[in-house]
């Protein structure tokens, strides 16, 4: 099954480059907003969350440096456009006016209503048979930002091992039993090898 996966990075690199490589690598766009990578791959896996992590290992190799999911959030506005429908078509829907169990806002941003667009396309799909793209779910977005957030603290677990070689010995101990992401999630039963992107 292919799978939308949208990513936040970041990168030292050069954007030429790692343009040219993320699209002999990929298939899907790569865009910068305030400094930072916002990055969509469509990937054939097993499951969103392999193919997330998959995404996350083939980028960082090229220079990315992967810093969280990318909620795609929309506002009514947004909604509409994606779905092809009338601001007040889906206003009717929100406010339930109109047939159909309308997933509750992701957040609130002062008296707007956001939502992840993952919601809306699996109630537009049950509600409106409205198809589209498979992508990461709340629930898969936390499982690879909590994967994300143990990469950063293995690694800088290792920095600071580094750095205080005046206590070798302690830190010597400390890695040989820590384990790394990668190995804590393949014993909870996750598979995560990497998988080979689209377009190689």
């Amino acid at each position: 099954m292919e799978f939308a996966i949208k990513l936040i990075a970041t990168s030292w690199l050069d954007e030429d480059a790692l343009g040219k490589d993320f699209f002999e690598h990929f298939d899907g766009a790569l865009a910068q907003r305030d400094g930072e990578w916002v990055i969509t791959i469509y990937q054939e896996s097993s499951s969103a969350r392999n193919a997330a992590i998959a995404s996350i290992q083939q980028l960082e190799k090229m220079g990315f440096s992967v810093r969280r999911v990318d909620r795609d959030l929309v506002d009514i506005p947004e909604i509409a456009i994606r779905l092809g429908r009338q601001r007040q078509n889906i206003h009717q829907f929100v406010t339930g006016i109109r047939r159909g169990s309308f997933p509750a806002p992701y957040t609130y941003l002062g008296d707007k209503r956001v939502w992840m667009w993952i919601d809306v396309a699996t109630w537009a799909l049950e509600a409106l048979s409205h198809q589209e793209e498979q992508a990461l779910t709340h629930d898969d977005a936390c499982f690879v930002d909590a994967y994300l957030s143990e990469r950063r603290d293995f690694a800088a677990g290792r920095t600071i091992a580094t750095i205080h070689s005046s206590e070798r010995s302690a830190d010597k101990w400390t890695m040989a039993n820590e384990k790394s992401p990668e190995e804590s999630y393949r014993r909870k039963g996750v598979a995560i090898a990497m998988e080979k992107p689209l377009g190689v």
